[in-house]
């Protein structure tokens, strides 16, 4: 009696093979879906922060004064790590110079999607770095890039590229399990950033 209770209960070999293959089905209709999610995301993000950059061209060149766009690079908050970014403007008093005068956030923080990352080892990305003292705390470290009153970069043009990664702890390390997938733009002297979808895109702008 046991022994018939038990067969009951068990699943056949062909039942288990049926749903293996409805599993399989379902995730090679699903894999596409997710990777074309992805890579929505990541040109959204991409395209939402070049409008930001955009912004603080106009700020530069309204005021007449340089303006940073930073990329929180400070490990110790590792949930804004690479994925923070905000605008300050250098405030040149009379009695000021550039290395004296205070800075001031000029425009609300962008802050990328779950997932998305300021990709800092990709060709013409910059590695300028400062500290600066953001939202009453103390001073954390940035990347920056500077626009000139001119509404130009600068010192040279650069790439701004963004990748879907993962950050695991306190490291400064992001792994990016598909480094092909990026979405970005290159600033340079003209009025709109140059905007690429490839890493192809990204060499080929520098070469």
């Amino acid at each position: 009696m046991m022994l018939e209770r038990n067969n009951r209960r068990a699943f056949s070999l062909a039942e288990m093979l049926v749903v293996l293959a409805i599993v399989g089905v379902l995730l090679a209709f699903s894999a596409p879906m997710w990777m074309a999610q992805s890579t929505v995301d990541l040109n959204g993000a991409s395209l939402r922060l070049a409008g930001f950059f955009e912004e603080a061209r106009s700020e530069a060149v309204a005021w007449g004064e340089p303006v940073r766009v930073l990329v929180h690079d400070d490990v110790s908050q590792p949930d804004r790590f690479r994925r923070r970014v905000i605008a300050i403007r250098q405030e040149k008093g009379l009695d000021d110079d550039e290395a004296t005068a205070p800075w001031t956030p000029v425009l609300h923080p962008l802050i990328l999607p779950a997932g998305v990352f300021f990709d800092s080892g990709q060709p013409g990305s910059t590695d300028r770095t400062m500290t600066w003292a953001d939202s009453g705390t103390g001073k954390l470290s940035w990347l920056y890039y500077e626009i000139s009153p001119s509404g130009a970069p600068a010192d040279a043009p650069r790439n701004v590229v963004l990748g879907k990664g993962i950050h695991e702890g306190t490291s400064r390390q992001i792994r990016f399990p598909n480094p092909e997938q990026v979405a970005g733009f290159r600033l340079t002297n003209r009025s709109r950033p140059l905007h690429f979808r490839s890493r192809d895109d990204i060499r080929n702008s520098i070469d």
